[in-house]
């Protein structure tokens, strides 16, 4: 089989040892399983918990051409620390033929494959959303002190000498995109003009329409130190005025609402009966203004299908209600045996002792300038050094406790407890949902008196043969429509 490697680490920090022990670790999977590496996909100081990454992109683009039939990673955590976007991915790249494989942590064939791997993912989640906690503690003795913790500052701003320095080229620039935006010009016209004029981000490429809604975000332009929950005024510091930031949130606050309600957990997996066109999600306001979400079949849009729309919080929690239905007590059991079993051996520290002898040999050098300091040596170079030095030795500890979270271990209690609250709905996000979705549905069908419902756990559907469809009316042009076209029986496309 053909295959393209993926590896990731997180801290601009790190070195190339975690990478090439990425590496190693897969092509040794890949020599004893006999597979071919056609690529290598790197990306260096990127975190996990988004897809805003070079070589990650490049990889999913690449997925679409055929040339590879499997990514593999080191542990799934490479891949992704979301566990309901690693879902959507993996649903992508499942339609181009394409699956991912962890060199470290095997996964059983089957249903039980499909469930363990999404145990996988939401346990990565949680863990990276523990480690934030606790690496942070450093990075906020630094906020306090309102120094500059990393990363790219923001578009109009300076770092100089570890602390925030207003832009005088580009922070008029910020001020033209707030007066424009509050000027009700739209955002699209704002970029134009931005990349006309040929002006790049703080990463030195072209703004995008994301990049203008996020700087029109930060309060930071109103002159404060913000890290994390810890907000303080930092005196000189403000670009706009905060009557201006405010009028601004108001117009986001608009777009924002919008933008929320088009998440749609059965994108991809839901379709019609009548007619076999996907249903995608939209909207539409009520002459009292109230707005209605809900899925409309794409053969409806091209008049080629007589389909009514379908409430979306209807079809959803149906959905949902039988996955939930799946998890029993028996098989709450015996998916807590294989996760807590896949997730405990074969964990791979090698990693772990590279990294320690790095951080002795940081400690050292920084013990042996202190001591030249001592002894009278101070001169220029002393104390840029000593800021480095330090600044890798708090990189090099956070990368160790992200290569010890393969040594944690998760009991078959824990995971019971977890799924127990997923099954009774306490599990506190629609993330959860959607990753119980992703987990366990495959495809649902939808006619006009029932649905059909295909899990991944089994080739036997499930019918939803009620009549409660009829709760499910759809808000269309001011009144409930529901169109009573009788059903067509259907044989269930195998890829979709």
């Amino acid at each position: 089989m053909n295959i393209a490697i993926y590896a990731r680490f997180s801290s601009n920090g790190q070195r190339e040892e975690s990478i090439e022990g990425q590496l190693d670790a897969c092509r040794k999977y890949a020599d004893n399983n006999g597979h071919t590496i056609i690529d290598t996909y790197i990306d260096r100081a990127r975190t996990g918990t988004d897809d805003n990454r070079p070589q990650f992109q490049r990889m999913i683009k690449d997925a679409k051409t055929g040339k590879f039939q499997m990514i593999l990673v080191y542990q799934y955590d490479r891949f992704f620390r979301d566990a309901g976007k690693s879902a959507l991915y993996k649903e992508m790249l499942k339609k181009d033929g394409v699956s991912v494989v962890s060199a470290l942590e095997p996964l059983p064939d089957g249903s039980a494959r499909i469930i363990t791997e999404g145990m996988i993912d939401l346990l990565a989640e949680y863990y990276s959303a523990d480690l934030s906690v606790k690496t942070k503690r450093g990075m906020n003795i630094n906020a306090h002190k309102k120094k500059f913790n990393g990363g790219r500052p923001p578009f109009g701003y300076s770092i100089i000498d570890g602390y925030f320095e207003i832009n005088e080229e580009t922070a008029p620039i910020v001020q033209e995109i707030f007066t424009d935006y509050i000027n009700l010009k739209p955002i699209k016209t704002i970029l134009d003009g931005l990349n006309r004029r040929h002006i790049l981000n703080t990463n030195g490429k072209p703004f995008t329409y994301a990049s203008i809604t996020y700087l029109l975000s930060n309060k930071r332009y109103t002159g404060y130190y913000i890290y994390d929950d810890i907000e303080i005024e930092d005196d000189g510091l403000a670009i706009i005025d905060e009557e201006t930031f405010l009028l601004a949130q108001e117009q986001l606050g608009k777009a924002k609402h919008r933008k929320s309600s088009s998440d749609y957990m059965l994108s991809s997996k839901l379709y019609c009966g009548n007619c076999e066109n996907g249903m995608t999600g939209t909207s539409g306001t009520s002459r009292t203004g109230e707005v209605y979400y809900y899925y409309v079949c794409k053969g409806k849009r091209k008049k080629v299908c007589s389909k009514c729309n379908v409430k979306r919080e209807f079809i959803e929690s149906i959905v949902l209600d039988e996955c939930k239905k799946l998890l029993t007590a028996k098989n709450i059991r015996d998916i807590a045996i294989e996760a807590s079993k896949i997730y405990n051996e074969e964990r791979n520290t090698s990693l772990v002792p590279v990294l320690q002898k790095e951080l002795t040999r940081i400690e050292n050098s920084i013990s042996n300038l202190l001591k030249l300091v001592e002894l009278g040596g101070l001169d220029d170079t002393v104390i840029p050094r000593l800021k480095e030095l330090q600044a890798e030795k708090e990189s090099i500890k956070t990368q160790i406790a992200e290569e010890n979270h393969s040594m944690l271990s998760l009991t078959e209690d824990e995971v019971i407890f977890y799924l127990y609250q997923l099954k009774q709905g306490r599990a506190n996000s629609k993330a959860h949902h959607k990753v119980l979705i992703d987990t366990f549905v495959n495809r649902v069908y939808l006619f006009d008196d029932h649905c059909t419902i295909y899990l991944n756990t089994s080739d036997k559907p499930i019918e939803i043969k009620t009549n409660l469809l009829e709760e499910g009316l759809s808000f269309s042009s001011g009144s409930y429509n529901f169109s009573l076209a009788p059903p067509l029986g259907i044989e269930p496309r195998t890829n979709l």
